[in-house]
């Protein structure tokens, strides 16, 4: 892509760049992907993403609530069984790990609903990082 500046460097063989908001040169996994067939980086740190993202969400409250009101409306099964999930685990009745059960990465992990969204599987959980959560959605979508 003409024009398109790339601000790579590397430092002890790791792979960094500047954030274009706080300007700190970071490891190049701190930024998000932006593109991956192109193999982008986001040009913000997800520290810089994360205090931007709370600085809108703090200007306006109300335009977040009815995103997730209308998400509630359209979905009210997976409501439920988020709901149900999240009560065993702030109980006790269901232990969270701090790793992802597919790729072993160290997280708060989430818990994808592998059986489906019936009231006799809502507890029935495999607890997924992120990416991983969303590469089993599409592929439960794709029918692979």
């Amino acid at each position: 892509m003409a024009g398109r500046k790339r601000k790579i460097i590397v430092i002890n063989d790791v792979i960094c760049k500047p954030c274009s908001r706080c300007k700190e040169v970071k490891n190049i996994l701190d930024f998000s992907v932006s593109n991956k067939q192109k193999g982008y980086r986001s040009s913000f740190c997800k520290d810089c993403t994360k205090e931007k993202n709370r600085l809108l969400y703090a200007k306006n409250p109300q335009k977040f609530h009815e995103s997730n009101s209308r998400w509630a409306k359209k979905n009210p099964q997976k409501r439920r069984a988020h709901e149900h999930l999240m009560y065993a685990i702030e109980h006790g009745h269901i232990y969270r790990p701090e790793f992802c059960s597919d790729c072993g990465k160290s997280c708060i992990p989430d818990g994808h609903h592998w059986r489906g969204y019936e009231p006799e599987h809502w507890l029935n959980v495999q607890w997924l990082c992120r990416s991983c959560h969303k590469k089993a959605d599409n592929t439960e979508i794709i029918g692979v």
